[in-house]
């Protein structure tokens, strides 16, 4: 087997369907990383295919060579520069059949790098069989470059390809002549060093502004290329006689994209997605829930009593079941959020949003953004580097987190079923599914408003166009959507538990050893008869219980900050559960269930509802999860940045400190007022 892997780069325009190729060639060999120096996704996946490693990397889709956004950036620099150590072997040229001229300017140009290359026409099962042959023929015939068709909705066309691979070779004819003054200058530009394109280093020099008039021929060469194409395709577009799905998506869209039906439509679409995420959720989280009291029963049996007994059973095992039970709430999201992007309907909810979008400041593309942030603010906020326009792509970046994301999720749902009930058996009406679609708007609405906000006060530094492709509706590949639940449950379990398991350690040993002796005089308080008369030996057990608690470590430090949180009703637990969820937001429940745990002589893992709604403040004998807390929790935590990797991003895409310490003290600001308003409106 050869040692050193074959480069493959899989290139085309935004929505070609390219990496629906990629994930039929990879499967689940998937590697998701970042691209040398800068922070824009680079997705590769490797097979072995006869004896040799052949690695795959899906570039972020683009329309030139020209870019115009940071992911472009990568993959024109990766094409155009030799010594980039992404620079591709063989480039697999993905096409859509439906859209076969408009994808050619960006093949041409690759053509003219002389990089062996294939040109694959996927979605060729939106046409007629006979006419996808007879094109497949002719474009190989007039662009002289190996063509194989596609179709990776039916995993068609596959080992055709992997056979052009093995034999693919450069464009044998230029697409476009460069000027021949121009190679005069590139030869002094680049003296000394080896040229290995022409074409390659002049590109190069144009995006890097060596050229004094580089905007000019830029222009200029895309024009006499759309020329070129226009002569060169019409043999190959006549024979697309008809699109498959194309008028049923017309017809569609004259519903689904109308400006009130459609955004009605959008609405009843959440509404349901958040009544599946109560109703249908709740068998699984009962299984695991119970997994988990089984756990705990069988451990605190098996192992000798003492240290590891109690970390393990009330310490690191309530903090993960604590967030673990709602990782089917989180599948759920997931599934439906990558069922409207399979289908297409997301690009259309982008189309909806596009005029709100313009008038708040934000660019069109940047719904995308603020949609994704329903999963996760850091893909999302990685999503705008496709915004042409700087302000835009920063004010996206600024508001993507007020989006609320599933480490909220177990949050919400916790809070919402301690106070909301469930109302009746069936789906239709769910008072809880209705809140939480709430908290979901809250997070809508309020980054729309920020980003007003942001639009009278930064600086604008060009003009702002929306352009995005509305492909044709068609059925899910459930494959690509497992696909994407399984990486993102598998994603979830192992970042967040990681962090989980540390804070529940951490959490268990600040709240089980004190300064001094306290917990020996405490112990002695309650040896003495007058401090236990009238009490059973289970009443003393938990005032014992929770004096050490208030005593300990993690008492001190939730005593500490009590009374900057006071204002807001929250009491030093709850202020332990906010300092610890400063790592991520999902942490803030596995704490609560760490802390309601300790000194529980029950080894059932009880239900951490049931502890909330139980407790009372000491001084007041009034419960300490009022609606008005509650409630109050909630929107502290649907603003606050509580979420490290969050910052990183924001200093990484930004290249700068001051972004990501404005929006911290931005978003903490409005956490801490929605937070001390909604408590004292409702108290």
């Amino acid at each position: 087997m050869s040692t050193k892997p074959l480069k493959i780069a899989l290139a085309g325009n935004p929505n070609s369907g390219k990496t629906s190729v990629f994930n039929q060639l990879t499967g689940l060999s998937l590697k998701v990383g970042n691209f040398a120096g800068v922070t824009v996704e680079k997705i590769s996946g490797t097979i072995t295919h006869q004896n040799q490693t052949w690695e795959f990397t899906d570039f972020p889709g683009t329309y030139s060579l020209y870019p115009k956004s940071e992911d472009e950036k990568v993959s024109t620099a990766a094409f155009t520069e030799w010594d980039n150590p992404t620079h591709p072997d063989i480039v697999v040229y993905v096409a859509d059949y439906a859209q076969l001229q408009r994808n050619l300017l960006l093949f041409t140009q690759l053509a003219d790098l002389k990089i062996p290359l294939v040109l694959a026409i996927n979605k060729t099962d939106l046409g007629d069989a006979t006419n996808t042959q007879a094109i497949g023929a002719q474009a190989q015939k007039v662009t002289g470059v190996k063509t194989v068709l596609l179709s990776a909705h039916q995993n068609i066309g596959f080992d055709d390809l992997k056979t052009a691979i093995q034999n693919a070779v450069p464009a044998q004819k230029p697409f476009w002549k460069l000027p021949a003054h121009r190679h005069i200058e590139i030869l002094q530009h680049n003296e000394g060093k080896a040229i290995h394109s022409l074409y390659g280093s002049y590109v190069s020099m144009v995006n890097n502004h060596k050229i004094h008039d580089g905007q000019t021929i830029q222009l200029q060469e895309i024009e006499e290329r759309q020329h070129a194409i226009a002569k060169m395709s019409a043999s190959i577009t006549t024979k697309i006689k008809t699109v498959k799905n194309r008028e049923a998506t017309r017809k569609i869209d004259k519903i689904l994209t109308h400006k009130i039906v459609g955004p009605i439509l959008f609405i009843v679409a959440l509404y349901i997605i958040f009544q599946s995420i109560f109703k249908l959720a709740q068998y699984p989280m009962d299984a695991i829930e119970a997994g988990f009291g089984w756990l705990s029963d069988n451990l605190a049996t098996l192992l000798p009593q003492g240290f590891v007994n109690n970390l393990l059973t009330r310490g690191i095992l309530p903090g993960v079941a604590g967030v673990i039970v709602f990782l089917p709430q989180i599948v759920f999201l997931f599934f439906f959020l990558s069922l409207m992007e399979e289908s297409g309907y997301m690009a259309r909810v982008a189309f909806l949003s596009d005029k709100l979008m313009s008038k708040v400041g934000l660019n069109g593309k940047s719904v995308v953004p603020l949609l994704s942030g329903a999963a996760c603010a850091i893909p999302a906020m990685m999503a705008a580097r496709n915004i042409e326009n700087n302000k835009d792509r920063l004010i996206t970046l600024l508001v993507t987190p007020l989006m609320s994301c599933s480490a909220r999720l177990p949050v919400y749902i916790l809070l919402i079923s301690l106070i909301v009930p469930r109302g009746d058996s069936s789906f239709i009406f769910n008072p809880q599914g209705l809140v939480l679609m709430g908290m979901y708007l809250v997070g809508i609405v309020s980054a729309v408003f920020v980003a007003w906000i942001f639009k009278l006060v930064l600086k604008n530094d060009g003009t702002s166009f929306f352009v995005m492709e509305m492909p044709d509706y068609q059925m899910p590949r459930w494959r690509n959507i497992w696909q994407v639940i399984y990486a993102k449950a598998a994603s979830f379990i192992t970042q967040a538990g990681k962090i989980i398991v540390l804070v529940s350690i951490v959490l268990w040993f600040l709240a089980n050893f004190a300064p001094s002796n306290r917990f020996e005089q405490i112990e002695a308080k309650y040896s003495l008869p007058q401090n236990t008369e009238g009490l059973t030996q289970q009443e003393v057990d938990n005032r014992i219980s929770a004096e050490k608690l208030a005593a300990s470590y993690a008492g001190e430090l939730g005593h500490f900050i009590e009374p900057a949180i006071r204002p807001l009703g929250y009491d030093w637990k709850i202020g332990i559960a906010l300092i610890s969820s400063f790592a991520a937001r999902e942490v803030f429940v596995g704490t609560m269930a760490t802390i309601y745990s300790l000194g529980n002589d029950d080894s059932d893992l009880d239900n951490l509802k049931e502890k909330l709604a139980a407790e009372t403040n000491p001084k007041t004998g009034k419960p300490v999860f009022s609606i008005a807390v509650a409630l109050s929790l909630m929107m502290f935590y649907a603003f606050a940045l509580q979420c490290v990797s969050t910052i990183a991003v924001m200093y990484k895409e930004t290249k700068s400190i001051k972004w990501p310490l404005i929006q911290f003290v931005y978003l903490t600001g409005m956490a801490y007022l929605a937070g001390f308003l909604m408590y004292n409106l409702l108290s």
